[in-house]
């Protein structure tokens, strides 16, 4: 899976953000584990891949080869899969808040911190450690900007309803956005802003279009990371996005392996408890 692909994700779960916040369905405890595994295992990959451009007292010149096939798409990578981490922290957070639970938020915040460590990494690779040509430096900028507008862009169509300017990549920016843009149209006319979310997916699709590397760096793993959000939703959100027949395969196992944790929490409620041996009466064979 392209990075590309994250970012259209990413967006789809804004615009459906404060209907699904709105209602009490808490995401897949199943789809949340695998989340953390999968972004655990490419943050190890993006590690590994950027070691040999690590900051050093001499630079060395990275080859064309070696930019267009390895570095350029890891990093686009890395700033680009920030916008999915970060809209999915809000939503995550801002559901349990409205619903009072908390055995998501901190994990989610978890890997955010995390992915932001990694920028900070790439930015430190991209600047002193990897012998760039300055063009190259610029290009790679102009793509982090870019994805820091728009992440702020969806946030703002958020904030209208749910506060998650937290999250943002600049938060003063998200409110203002929020407060001084064209409304949108009511709830019951849900079509009208189908059309509206489609044309601004539209729009994200086309701003990316030429900035990025047609190279894929980790498609497995952003497959992975995509497939356990996805599965993170239940019922029929996001039934408008294309499944694969992995992804649907994948949603199914966490409908069933999420029954077998709710069976066992309540059969958890009914078993007896063991009695406490300071209270327990002594018996004639334990003299």
């Amino acid at each position: 899976m392209h990075a590309r692909r994250l970012l259209e994700l990413g967006a789809r779960i804004a615009l459906s953000a404060p209907r699904y916040v709105r209602e009490s369905i808490r995401p897949s405890p199943t789809g949340l584990h695998e989340y953390w595994m999968a972004s655990r295992q490419r943050f190890d990959i993006w590690v590994l891949g950027l070691t040999p451009f690590t900051p050093t007292s001499v630079p060395n010149p990275v080859s064309r080869a070696a930019w267009s096939r390895t570095l350029r798409p890891l990093l686009e990578e890395i700033f680009t899969g920030e916008l999915l981490t970060r809209v999915w922290t809000a939503v995550g957070a801002a559901h349990a808040r409205t619903h009072r639970y908390n055995d998501c938020e901190p994990g989610l915040r978890s890997i955010l911190l995390n992915h932001l460590e990694m920028r900070t990494r790439a930015l430190n690779c991209l600047v002193y450690g990897s012998g760039l040509e300055s063009r190259q430096v610029v290009e790679l900028h102009q793509v982090r900007r870019r994805v820091e507008r728009w992440t702020d862009l969806l946030f703002g169509e958020m904030q209208r309803e749910i506060d998650v300017a937290e999250f943002a990549c600049e938060p003063r920016r998200v409110r203002d956005y929020a407060r001084t843009s064209p409304a949108r149209f009511s709830h019951a006319d849900r079509a009208s802003d189908l059309l509206t979310d489609d044309g601004l997916i539209e729009s994200l699709r086309e701003s990316f279009a030429t900035a990025l590397s047609p190279t894929e760096a980790n498609p497995l793993f952003n497959q992975k990371v995509a497939t356990s959000v996805l599965g993170c939703f239940q019922g029929e959100w996001l039934d408008s996005l294309e499944w694969s027949p992995g992804q649907w395969l994948s949603r199914l196992d966490h409908a069933s392996s999420d029954a077998l944790l709710w069976i066992n929490d309540i059969l958890s409620l009914d078993s007896p408890r063991t009695p406490r041996a300071q209270g327990r009466r002594k018996t004639p064979g334990d003299e």
